[in-house]
């Protein structure tokens, strides 16, 4: 079987500036992995390519051995079924309850009654221990609560990949460890493949299962958490450390 994704020579600038310059990895089906990098090297536009909400400048970007960058706009809809993505800040409507925010887009799915929808919901929900919570409005959440509602959304699908776009940004440690072990949990149990940007280090070694470094518009280095928290690499050891160089700093 080919890879769950597979990005060869990845290419993308925007005017002068080249954001992506030639990213190449590839994830298998069932793996963990987390993109890290620093502010701006361009790991959410990175996110983006593989859902296929940005075409590439060059390269090819495959979700389970098709070019998606080739397809037309209604063959690139069926790939995004299979996806789910938590956004950063959980992106739910205000104006609509938790369970209408889960079910949302399950009200396009063909032939799936309200009574099923209402059972996936539910469903979803009870993974992120938030059952209960359907009448609730998101202004009556915490924040940590409303990443799970998104969450919740996110699974509702069945997608076979999940994307995380900063999942734990703005929430105390202990809530933000409560979101990783639901993208455990998430990844376990549905047996999804799981692609996590984060500038959270503690995440970082509680959900990868292998952390790609984004450096420069290509993937610098690839490892385990162990190999690339014990690197001895300038590059890396002052990243995942937070340890500025002292040749960027300017007074």
């Amino acid at each position: 079987m080919p890879p769950a994704i597979e990005v060869q020579a990845l290419a993308k600038s925007f005017g002068a500036q080249r954001v992506l310059a030639g990213v190449d990895l590839s994830i298998e089906a069932g793996e963990s992995v987390v993109i890290i990098g620093r502010s701006g090297c361009g790991k959410s536009i990175l996110l983006k390519h593989l859902i296929g909400l940005m075409s590439p400048d060059a390269g090819a970007v495959r979700i389970e051995g098709v070019d998606i960058a080739r397809l037309n706009e209604r063959a690139l809809l069926e790939v995004r079924r299979k996806f789910g993505m938590l956004f950063q800040s959980a992106a739910l409507f205000d104006s609509m309850t938790v369970a209408e925010n889960v079910g949302f887009g399950l009200r396009r799915e063909p032939g799936l009654s309200a009574a099923e929808r209402a059972r996936r919901v539910d469903e979803a929900l009870a993974l992120v221990d938030l059952r209960g919570t359907q009448g609730k409005k998101p202004a009556e959440l915490s924040g940590g609560m409303r990443k799970r509602v998104g969450l919740a959304r996110a699974i509702v699908y069945r997608p076979g990949i999940v994307l995380y776009d900063e999942p734990t940004t703005g929430l105390d440690p202990i809530v933000a460890d409560s979101i990783d072990q639901l993208i455990v949990r998430v990844r376990d149990q549905l047996r999804v493949t799981s692609v996590v940007v984060t500038h959270d280090m503690r995440s970082v070694q509680r959900v990868g299962q292998r952390i790609l470094l984004l450096h420069q518009g290509r993937i610098y280095t690839s490892g385990t958490p162990e190999t690339i928290f014990n690197s001895t690499d300038p590059v890396v050891h002052r990243f995942v450390h937070g340890i500025s160089d002292p040749k960027e700093i300017q007074i």
